[in-house]
């Protein structure tokens, strides 16, 4: 039985190496070339995109230099600063994929085919081991659509494609023009400084929180509110995604100065802080300097206006407990009572009242821009979140006055009122019983 397969195999691996050599036999020649057609070459076999580490162009006009870096490419000339990582990455690109003819022999001088001192762009990509790679470029070529490149050798050749448009970028162009970058979820802390008062944002643990302080201007201290509020995580999110859409719209030729500085933005990440400051300049036109800038650019800064024009209550918070539904795990409610105190595994809560009562304290809406009467007594009631092992989100509940009973954060800012309406939603959630009915005694 074992000699028959083993005949049977060595039958089939003889058909197949036969099978093999027809194929190679019957395989057709390459098709010779028709007369006077280019055959074209990789300029620089097995370089990669990726494998550049830095670029430079030279010409008459002047130069530019760029270095790959951890955070993308930077210029190094003819300004320094963070370079669009995108248009860098594009002319690397071309380069390297450049195919050329071999050597032609023109009848042409240099200048006739731009590769002269004066119109040619000498493009230097340096990679990782350090080895050069270098060619001169210069005009596209009247017919075949290609551009006259001088190779390190000397000799002149013909692209496939046209390049020189690409080897002559503006520098502007190859800046960035982001004025600030960050990661949104790296940031724990924005301030805001104008004049006379400051906004202050900080993150503790996953809730944003607001306050305000004052300075001391023209001899007179500014009055603000005291004390820290639970922020509007919504519009916290929309300032920091301003500051990362804040553009610069120009370079100036000569670098310009802020007469004044009339507001200051700090961010702050693990990392570290970075500073945007605004103002005008000599002529009175808004100029933004940040960590993108060497020096203050004109911006648009309309996306910025609307957000940060806000007085410092409109960032608290509208919400009675921010709900993030994918990371809570743990969540407590007692209205007089009753009670409701579940933990959830997996995507299901143990106690099924669970899912009806967050729906409902997701609908809740209290107004923490203007201080309610202080909580007297006991707590009457408490809602708690749970997420990880975080400290629990709290807010307890007190004396009824008209219209809701008085609210407290357990982790500070104002007291408030939550409505009647709302806490009996929430107790017919949890006994089942329909809206309307009287709230538990206290």
């Amino acid at each position: 039985m074992e000699d028959r397969q083993s005949r049977l195999l060595m039958v089939m691996a003889t058909a197949l190496a036969v099978l093999i050599g027809l194929l190679l036999f019957l395989e057709p020649p390459p098709a010779a070339r028709e007369p006077g057609e280019v055959a074209f070459e990789t300029l620089w076999p097995g370089l990669e995109a990726s494998d550049v580490m830095a670029v430079s162009l030279e010409s008459a006009s002047g130069s530019v230099d760029a270095v790959r870096t951890p955070d993308g490419w930077a210029l190094r000339a003819p300004a320094g600063g963070p370079a669009d990582t995108a248009r860098l990455e594009g002319l690397v690109r071309s380069m390297v994929t450049i195919e050329a003819t071999e050597a032609l022999e023109l009848g042409e001088t240099p200048d006739a085919v731009g590769l002269d001192e004066f119109q040619s762009v000498r493009v230097t990509l340096e990679d990782e081991t350090g080895q050069r790679h270098t060619l001169a470029v210069g005009l596209d070529a009247p017919v075949r659509g290609g551009t006259y490149i001088e190779d390190a050798v000397g000799a002149v050749r013909l692209t496939r494609l046209p390049v020189s448009s690409a080897a002559r970028p503006d520098p502007d162009s190859l800046r960035s023009r982001s004025i600030v970058r960050f990661a949104t979820s790296a940031v724990t802390r924005l301030r805001v400084s104008g004049p006379a008062r400051a906004l202050v944002l900080e993150r503790l643990d996953r809730d944003w929180w607001v306050r305000e302080e004052g300075h001391e201007l023209d001899g007179t201290q500014a009055d603000v509110p005291s004390g820290k509020h639970r922020a509007d995580a919504d519009r916290v999110s929309e300032a920091l995604q301003a500051l990362q859409d804040l553009q610069a719209l120009a370079f100036p030729d000569a670098p310009e100065e802020l007469t004044t500085e009339t507001l200051r933005i700090t961010l702050t990440t693990p990392e570290g802080e970075q500073v945007v400051t605004i103002g005008p300049g000599p002529d009175g036109a808004m100029l933004v300097q940040g960590p993108g800038t060497p020096a203050p650019v004109p911006a648009d800064l309309s996306s910025l206006d609307s957000v940060l024009a806000a007085p410092g209550i409109a960032w608290r918070s509208a919400v009675l407990l921010p709900i993030r539904p994918v990371t809570l795990d743990h969540l407590g409610v007692r209205i007089g009572t009753v009670a409701l105190d579940t933990s959830r595994e997996g995507l299901t809560w143990q106690d099924s009242r669970a899912d009806g009562v967050l729906n409902v304290l997701a609908d809740i809406r209290v107004d923490r821009r203007a201080s309610g009467p202080p909580p007297s007594g006991d707590a009457w009631g408490e809602v708690a979140l749970g997420e990880g092992g975080a400290p629990a989100a709290r807010v307890q509940l007190y004396q009824a006055v008209e219209g809701g009973r008085v609210a407290q954060d357990a982790a500070g800012g104002d007291p408030f009122v939550v409505g009647d309406a709302d806490l009996a939603s929430l107790e017919a959630t949890l006994t089942g019983k329909p809206d309307g009915e009287e709230l538990a005694a206290p």
